[in-house]
């Protein structure tokens, strides 16, 4: 690791008494303010609100989904927090008026004015346009919808989403239409999902951060580890060993292995194709389907699979030869059956397959083994990061560079999983705060635009989980942003009078996390190799709950003047210190009077936010014992 530039990326986390980060935009006639990338629009003379009243009314397409519809929704209930007034919304054709209206989405009304997107908008992107008293909110497909509106608050009221409690928009007592001419705000990193914990209560705060859920893209299910979905060992196993890697039970009874064997029966494929097709036909409303090996490091080591790994080089080819007869196959039926329908692959390149199917040539750069390994047009590669420190940027890593340039090789649409937490103990605040942005400026640079984003997917945590969704979510979409300056931004605005404490907190645990991995020390999807009682020793800990005493007395004026707000910001505050009482309490367990009272009160602590698992596989049963 060179230590002088990983000191830059830490300096500019730390960097968090700077102003508030700017957002880009790809946009045509309009102002910038100055030292800003963030576009300003000129007021027209349209008046959109004034003393909490508006002529203004909502328009949607007759058969809106439910996204398009919930940026409708959106759109309504903020604009009443900012205005006081409450917009109508009308499907197309109920609408009876032509002019002052805020038309979202797809509508024949659009197409009429002959308004279009000026960029490829790809999944997420979003466009506004002004058009007389009309404007036009609209991406190219729905995501798109829920963007636009959220962009449309933005720039006419200073609407900012931090976390699901804490929203910043400007009340005014009058509003005029913004001149949109041809804004269009395409992300860097187009899909971003986020598997987190706190995302698992309905759509609203996964919309809100301008992410996608993972799991409601993906048609009959088919997501993630899916070769036994698709082909249940339950179902076939018995009649078909020949379809399974080789294993054995604990008596020498064949079972079905950790994953498919790829090579063995062209019935086997037959068969997956068949399932494949009937799965497709059973979801039409989805359009994503993942052909995902089992979640292990296992592949197939019959006498077949071998002699085809020893032709190609790899298993990855293999897993990739297989995949694409399988797409080239649907992708006919497709054809002949569902023409209008678009189907969008993928595979896992993951453990055993993670390596690409590449060789070196002559002149020492990467090729692939055999054009029959290149990915079809419609099948993207899943590319799993995991296993490196991700203190380390990934530019850093050869390992992690040598693989997303053999696999752009491979195909043209490189999607990334990634991880933000540590599955083996969900309180420990990951230190990967000065590689975020980098990361996500390298994943767009090789053209990624699908990041699986895998936090603590089971439970609420408190590790300053709310800021890393907000800085994560602010850099996928804009990598020329500030970490430092979204930080700021974000405890200013979260934390309010206690900001100055918190970030001071926060500072402390960044540096002590800098000397840590300085000194050898891994940041690290699993292990012990932050959390450990070498690493905390116990007057850091109290050193570091002593400011959280000094951020509630911070607050504590606010509970004579505004009871409500002062609550909040205690329970905030009180919440980022259970992951130093866990430190305090596994490593250092002699400093109590009653350690079992004080791990109880911290449990009871725990599951009143939510946190409910202390590891991907464990609650807090199982963490003392």
């Amino acid at each position: 690791m060179k230590k002088a530039l990983y000191k830059i990326l830490i300096v500019a986390v730390l960097a968090i008494a700077m102003a508030a980060g700017a957002v880009s935009a790809s946009c045509n006639n309009h102002q910038e303010e100055e030292g800003s990338t963030r576009p300003t629009f000129e007021k027209t003379e349209y008046v959109l609100a004034q003393n909490q009243s508006t002529d203004y009314s909502i328009v949607i397409p007759d058969d809106a989904d439910d996204k398009t519809v919930f940026a409708a929704n959106e759109l309504v209930y903020f604009f009443r927090e900012a205005t006081g007034a409450t917009l109508a919304v009308y499907e197309e054709s109920d609408v009876a008026k032509t002019e002052r209206l805020i038309v979202i989405g797809d509508t024949e009304m659009r197409k009429n004015a002959n308004i279009e997107a000026s960029a490829d908008l790809k999944d997420t992107g979003s466009c506004l346009q002004t058009s007389g008293s009309n404007v036009y909110l609209f991406g190219d497909t729905s995501f798109g919808d829920v963007n636009a509106v959220y962009d449309f608050l933005d720039f006419t009221f200073n609407y900012r989403f931090y976390a699901e409690d804490e929203i910043a928009i400007d009340t005014v007592t009058s509003a005029n239409l913004l001149n949109f001419t041809g804004y269009c705000n395409v992300p860097d990193i187009d899909n971003m999902a986020f598997m987190y914990g706190e995302l698992n209560n309905g759509m609203q705060y996964t919309r809100r951060l301008r992410s996608i859920n993972y799991y409601q893209s993906w048609i009959s299910d088919m997501y993630a580890h899916t070769y036994f979905k698709i082909l249940p060992p339950a179902t076939y196993f018995a009649d078909h060993e020949d379809w399974y890697s080789p294993a054995t039970d604990e008596d020498g009874n064949p079972v079905a292995g950790p994953n498919l064997c790829l090579t063995r029966s062209d019935e086997m494929v037959d068969e997956f194709v068949k399932r494949v097709e009937t799965l497709i036909e059973e979801d039409e409303t989805r359009n994503y389907f993942m052909l995902g090996q089992e979640d292990n490091f296992g592949f197939c080591d019959c006498s077949s699979c071998k002699a085809e790994i020893e032709r190609l080089g790899s298993s990855s080819a293999v897993m990739m030869e297989f995949t694409n007869e399988v797409v080239e196959r649907v992708n006919a039926w497709l054809e002949e059956n569902y023409p209008e329908r678009g189907v969008h692959f993928m595979t896992f390149a993951y453990n055993h397959t993670k390596n690409p199917p590449t060789k070196t040539d002559v002149n020492g750069n990467q090729v692939l083994v055999s054009d029959s390994v290149k990915a079809a047009d419609n099948l993207s590669v899943m590319f799993v990061i995991n296993s490196v420190d991700y203190a380390v940027p990934y530019y850093e890593n050869a390992s992690v560079m040598s693989m997303l340039e053999g696999w752009s090789l491979v195909t043209d649409d490189i999607t990334i999983w990634q991880y933000s937490t540590n599955f083996d103990n969900y309180m420990e605040p990951l230190f990967n705060w000065g590689t975020m942005k980098t990361n996500y400026e390298t994943l767009s640079q090789y053209g990624v635009n699908y990041v699986v984003e895998q936090g603590s997917h089971n439970t609420n945590t408190a590790t300053f989980t709310e800021m890393r969704l907000f800085v994560m979510s602010a850099l996928a979409r804009d990598t020329s942003l500030s970490t430092g300056e979204l930080i700021d931004e974000f405890m200013n605005a979260y934390y309010k009078d206690a900001a100055p404490k918190m970030k001071e907190l926060f500072e402390m645990y960044v540096n002590h996390l800098m000397k840590l991995v300085e000194s050898g020390a891994s940041v690290m999807s699993n292990g012990n190799y932050i959390m450990n009682a070498n690493n905390w020793d116990y007057l850091l800990l109290e050193r570091m709950l002593d400011k959280l005493d000094e951020a509630l007395e911070a607050v504590k004026p606010l509970e004579s003047t505004d009871s409500a707000l002062y609550e909040t910001l205690v329970s905030r505050i009180e919440k980022e210190g259970l992951w130093i009482r866990f430190c305090e309490l596994t490593y250092h367990s002699g400093n109590f009077a009653d350690i079992n009272a004080a791990r109880n009160e911290f449990v009871n602590d725990c599951y009143s936010y939510g946190i409910t698992m202390a590891s991907e596989g464990s609650n807090w049963d199982s963490v003392w014992s």
